[in-house]
């Protein structure tokens, strides 16, 4: 969906460049208009 990898997206959440909405178990759940902007 965001044209990147899931460990570059991982990364970008976990610095805090992307706001993560919620932890679902081990996933991450990310709100749409954090991505696409």
């Amino acid at each position: 969906m965001a044209g990147v990898s899931r460990p570059y997206m991982v990364r970008l959440i976990d610095s805090g460049a992307l706001e993560l909405h919620m932890m679902a178990g081990n996933r991450r759940r990310v709100r749409h208009s954090a991505v696409i902007r």
